[in-house]
């Protein structure tokens, strides 16, 4: 086993701002600013017609170039894309997001009231479950046959008490791709099998879900 504390995941950004101050930091978003970032002059007027149908700003470098989306009440990063390579790995990505919290959003918000959030770049099933939901899926992992998944019925019985955990867990977080991810490189799942927890895990969050929807009519 790998035992893994944590993965690297993308990191996203998130500014948030009052309706008065949009156009001030939109503005403040356009100013140059010393470092590989530079407004897309081409996109330029998009940065005064947000308040009639919301448009992304774009910045170009050398490497790569990056939209910011105005997406009700916040800014937020809502990819950053590769003008010389096919794709960007997560170090790249979170390296390139970093820079422009430094050298443009975050100068952009002096002066104004507005927040930035920047998540982690590695996290752990525990930032993405309840404490009672991760320990259940800790139980059922660290006992299971790991080449036949929840098939068992004990395995199976760890398994649907996760489930069950993870469906009450209102601020859970965990995405099926994270899950898939966690089983393999940190638990050392094989990939087949994981794959296949992960469809089950998202599968019964839709039945769960629609379940309590039918009892509440």
């Amino acid at each position: 086993m790998q035992n893994t504390d944590r993965l690297e995941v993308f990191q996203h950004l998130l500014i948030s701002v009052s309706e008065g101050e949009k156009e001030l930091l939109r503005e403040q978003l356009a100013l140059p600013r010393q470092g590989i970032w530079e407004l897309d002059h081409a996109e330029g007027s998009r940065v005064h017609s947000w308040a009639g149908a919301p448009q992304p700003i774009r910045y170009m470098s050398d490497e790569a170039t990056l939209w910011l989306m105005d997406i009700g009440p916040n800014l937020q990063v809502s990819n950053i894309v590769p003008r010389k390579r096919s794709q960007f790995d997560k170090g790249t990505y979170n390296a390139l997001l970093q820079s422009f919290v430094e050298e443009v959003a975050r100068p952009a918000l002096r002066g104004t009231s507005a927040t930035l959030e920047l998540t982690e770049p590695y996290i752990s099933i525990y930032d993405c479950l309840s404490k009672d939901a991760a320990e259940k899926l800790g139980q059922f992992s660290f006992a299971a046959n790991k080449s036949t998944g929840a098939s068992h019925p004990m395995d199976k019985a760890r398994w649907l008490s996760f489930l069950i955990a993870a469906h009450n867990d209102v601020e859970r977080e965990l995405t099926t791709e994270f899950l898939e991810r966690w089983l393999v490189e940190a638990w050392d799942w094989p990939e087949t099998v994981a794959s296949e927890l992960a469809l089950e895990y998202d599968f019964a969050g839709d039945l769960l879900q629609a379940y309590d929807k039918a009892k509440q009519k």
